[in-house]
Parts: structure tokens; C-alpha cells; sequence
């Protein structure tokens, strides 16, 4: 009967030891498909920087057109538009496309029109209403360009170097249809500052990642350019004419393919605006939920992906307390700890380690090299919160835009 009991300790101790190598193994498998499906992510501007880097410069300047759509931005225009103007490029002239018909706007792009001759106006007129202005102001901007190639931006813009169109430029290949460039908000030091610049941030290395696969998903609306005849052989937004956002989104993704998008991040290639009210920061979240609604099943895929590394995000906590528990069942059965378990303690501990520190430690890498904020291990805070946030901003979409 004793020898009973022996075996029958020995048989559970055994099956407990397998247990806890199993979930060693999970573990260990659970961090390398998160590197695979998303930290690596956290270091592409520092690759693509290199290899644009590696690359040959451009030895001819293309002549480019800057359109940039303002609606009743007046004051940006005055503080922001100089900083455009006075780009250190060769050939290049400037649009501005005016979404209202305000006296003192108008009186603003005249004074300058004397001081600059590659500044150039048009508008929109009242009875335009029936399709999203802004799209109607890109259309009209890019029909009006005289260059091959068209620099899309806003009001609120502030190239952050005078070296932002060559910046631009130096990825406008014969084989490109269109350059990401990067933007995201002034940092005014606030906690709403620091949120909005980290999930406009993770945004664009969501696009930026589908660049390396079939084509990119997106771009950002105040930093993007496109050839002109690409915009015009595709008719534009007749796409998406019924939707009212997605400028960039829907007609970069519609756009891409494999081979005909360049990537222009660096410091010197980004343009910020200033952080918008609350409620128009709430909006915008709602809006790009829309937008993902109406965007090809290459970019759905992508959410499938961010849907998958959020999942094992997840687990790797559940498998590290399961894997606690079971090893505190263990060793109440031991009177000496033996060699492997330890070990295999040993190799959960560098697995928590590189869990909680490798995704900060690349993160903090790009940050620095964009100059943004460091994020820290709020971070982790904010990765786990989003999936909760993204079904919010699901149900608010459907109130706001429907069920389509």
C-alpha cells in the first residue's frame, strides 16, 4: 500500500513538471508570435530610415505641388503656411484650396500671393454640399497642380524642417505611386497629449507594416503624396464618394499595391498640428473606426492581425500565473528541489523579463529616433485597454454613422 502511495506522489509530481514544461514551452512560443505580428513593427521607421539611407540620393529635384485644404482656418494659415512657403526646394509651388469664402482668408492668401509667386487659391463653392468638402478640396487641388507629383497636407500643418519636401521627394521613384510621410501632435506635455500621439502613432506603423506586405492601408491625411496621373486614372474618391472621412485612408489604400508605395519617416520628414479639443479628438477615433469599416479586406486582414497579437497578449499573463500556480503545487510535494524545475523557473523569469521590457525597449527606440515623448511601462496599460476601447468606439461608430 505504501509503495501505492509512492507511486501514485511520483506519477503527480511528474505530470505536474510536465505541465509546467509545457507551459514554459507555450510561453516561449507566445512571445515569438508577438514579436512576429507586432514589436517587430515597433522598429520599422528605424528600418526604413536605414535603408533609404543605404540607398542612392536624388540627383534631380521633380518639381512638386503642395495642395493644402483649409476650412475656416484663418489663423493657421497665418501662423503655418509661411513654414511651407519658405521650403528649401528648388521647384515647387503651393495651393491652397479654400473650403469657405471668409473675407479675412481671402484678404490673407492675396497679401501673400504679392510676397510669393508660387503661391497659388482656389476654393470651393457654396453649393458644393453633396460629397465630403475635403475630398472635393483634394480632387480640386490635384486637377489644378502643375507638377507630376502632388504633396497633400491641411492648415493646421507645421513641417517640422525646411528640408520636408526633399525629405518627400527623395522617395518619389519612377516605379512609386505614392510617399507616407509621418504626423502626429505637438507634444504640450498634457496626458491627452501623450495618448493621442501614441495611438496616432501606432496607426502609422500599422500602415507603415503593410507597405512591406501587399500594399499600404492607409496614410495619414496631412502628410502623403500621390503622382497625379495615378489620382486621375483613378478617378480619385469615385470609390467612396458616400463616405464622409477617410481623405487619406480609403484612397491610399485603393491606391497601393506591392510595389508603387516609398516611406518617408524621419524628423526632418514630419509635420504636427496642434492637439485638438477633447470632443474633436473623440470624433476623430469614431471616424477612423468608420474608415476601417469601409476598407479593403488586405487592410481588414491587418485588423485580423492586431486582433491575433492583442489575443496573445493576453495569454502570455494567464500562462505565466497558471504556471505559478502549478509550480507552487509541485514543490508543496518535495522535500528537495530539483535541478530542471529550477531551471525551468529560471527560463519563465527571462521570458516575464523580456515580455514587460522588449516591447518598451523597441518602442523607446522609435520614439527617440521621431523625437517623441518616451513611453514607459504605461504602455502596457494602454495595450491591454485598447481592444475594450475599440469595441466603445465600434458601438459609438454605429450610433453616429449606422450599422454599415
Amino acid at each position: 500500500m505504501n509503495q501505492s502511495i509512492v507511486g501514485s506522489a511520483l506519477f503527480t509530481l511528474s505530470n505536474l513538471d510536465a505541465i509546467c514544461y509545457g507551459l514554459l514551452a507555450m510561453g516561449a512560443l507566445c512571445l515569438l508570435l508577438l514579436y512576429f505580428f507586432r514589436w517587430r513593427d515597433y522598429l520599422l521607421p528605424c528600418v526604413a530610415f536605414k535603408k533609404q539611407s543605404a540607398e542612392e540620393e536624388a540627383t534631380e529635384w521633380p518639381k512638386l505641388s503642395v495642395v493644402v485644404t483649409a476650412f475656416n482656418e484663418t489663423d493657421e494659415l497665418r501662423e503655418h503656411l509661411l513654414s511651407i512657403l519658405n521650403q528649401d526646394y528648388p521647384l515647387f509651388e503651393v495651393i491652397v484650396v479654400n473650403e469657405d469664402e471668409c473675407p479675412e482668408t481671402s484678404d490673407l492668401l492675396d497679401n501673400l500671393k504679392l510676397r510669393y509667386q508660387h503661391l497659388r487659391t482656389t476654393f470651393i463653392p457654396k453649393s458644393a454640399t453633396e460629397i465630403c468638402r475635403r475630398k472635393l478640396s483634394i480632387t480640386l487641388g490635384v486637377r489644378a497642380a502643375r507638377s507630376e507629383w502632388v504633396v497633400v497636407t491641411g492648415a493646421s500643418a507645421i513641417p517640422q524642417s525646411d528640408q520636408w519636401l526633399k525629405q518627400l521627394s527623395s522617395q518619389m521613384r519612377d516605379h512609386t505611386d505614392i510617399v507616407l510621410g509621418y504626423a502626429n501632435y505637438v507634444d504640450d506635455g498634457s496626458s491627452e497629449a501623450f495618448r493621442a500621439i501614441y495611438e496616432r502613432l501606432m496607426i502609422h506603423l500599422r500602415c507603415l507594416r503593410s507597405t512591406f506586405g501587399y500594399g499600404a492601408i492607409g496614410g495619414d491625411e496631412l502628410n502623403f503624396c500621390i503622382r497625379k496621373d495615378a489620382f486621375l486614372q483613378h478617378r480619385g474618391y469615385a470609390e467612396h464618394l458616400g463616405v464622409c472621412v477617410g481623405e487619406s485612408h480609403l484612397l491610399i489604400d485603393s491606391l497601393s499595391t506591392a510595389e508603387n508605395v516609398g516611406v518617408a519617416f524621419c524628423p526632418e520628414a514630419t509635420v504636427r498640428e496642434s492637439l485638438p479639443q477633447q470632443e474633436v479628438l473623440n470624433n476623430s477615433r469614431i471616424a477612423y473606426r468608420e474608415v476601417l469599416s469601409h476598407s479593403s479586406k488586405r487592410a481588414r486582414l491587418y485588423l485580423w492581425r492586431e486582433g491575433f497579437a492583442s489575443m496573445l497578449n493576453y495569454l502570455f499573463p494567464l500562462l505565466f500565473v497558471a504556471y505559478v500556480l502549478v509550480r507552487i503545487g509541485y514543490y508543496m510535494h518535495v522535500t528537495e528541489i530539483p535541478y530542471l524545475p529550477m531551471l525551468a523557473d529560471f527560463g519563465m523569469l527571462l521570458l516575464t523579463l523580456a515580455y514587460v521590457l522588449l516591447p518598451v525597449w523597441l518602442l523607446r527606440r522609435t520614439t527617440n529616433f521621431l523625437k517623441e515623448r518616451k513611453i514607459g511601462m504605461i504602455f502596457f496599460w494602454w495595450m491591454l485597454k485598447q481592444p475594450f476601447d475599440n469595441f466603445c468606439l465600434k458601438i459609438k461608430r454605429r450610433k453616429v454613422y449606422g450599422r454599415s
